[in-house]
């Protein structure tokens, strides 16, 4: 007998159980009694259903078993690549953030050696105001040049801009929040499951609504820049 007659033939049962079903109506004992013999008989239905269509489900659960590892045999090198060009992307973004914040320290630091040398030089020419009033006899006046508060200009920095890196359209970055128990013991009771051990899910779901903000003891919050690529 083919699958498929096979298959008819079963669904057909099925649906004149249902009918039986439908159309049965317990009013005494006997009725009750084949009630009681038509559930016995959709457990065999049942059986009977599994002996038949277990080799397709069977050959199908290995088929797709196959599909699932051909898929990722496939797929590993390109994540490979992935994760090899996004660390590339990364570290290139990173740097040129590294050698921004060196020219802004340069910068600041220039700017307040530019500050020290003008505290310096107004020092100088008020000390050599105040010895000229004291040596025409005005000390009064030289006391005052000498003890006058000193107000320069504060010295701007302007922020360091490099010039923009190359853009990628659909690449783009974000930062994800993360967090590492540096004190398992300072952690809330709050945020332990039993056996006072850090319930990590709910500690992170704080940690990625509240950013910089988590203030929880006894962990570390950090962000991570995450490459992200848009699909086309």
């Amino acid at each position: 007998m083919s699958m498929l007659v096979e298959t008819a033939q079963v669904e057909q049962q099925g649906l004149a159980l249902v009918s039986d079903a439908k159309a049965l109506v317990i009013q005494d004992d006997s009725g009750y009694q084949r009630a009681g013999l038509m559930l016995h008989m959709v457990k065999e239905y049942l059986r009977r259903v599994a002996e038949v269509c277990e080799p397709v489900v069977s050959a199908a659960l290995t088929a797709h078993r196959a599909a699932v590892a051909q898929r990722t045999k496939l797929e590993t090198p390109a994540k490979e690549a992935e994760q090899v060009l996004k660390r590339a992307l990364l570290g290139y973004t990173e740097e040129l953030e590294r050698q921004r914040l060196a020219a802004q320290r340069k910068a600041d630091a220039d700017a307040e050696a530019t500050r020290q040398q003008a505290l310096v030089l107004e020092e100088e020419r008020r000390l050599a105001l105040a010895m000229e009033a004291e040596s025409q006899g005005r000390e009064e006046q030289a006391t005052a040049i000498l003890t006058a508060p000193i107000v320069l200009p504060p010295v701007l920095t302007p922020p360091v801009v490099l010039p923009p890196k190359a853009k990628v359209e659909g690449v783009s970055y974000r930062e994800d929040w993360d967090f590492e128990v540096t004190d398992a013991t300072q952690i809330p009771r709050p945020y332990l499951v039993p056996h006072l051990v850090p319930d990590l899910v709910k500690i992170l779901g704080v940690v990625r609504a509240m950013k910089g903000d988590t203030a929880i003891p006894g962990i570390r919050v950090f962000a991570k820049k995450v490459v992200v690529v848009a699909s086309k």
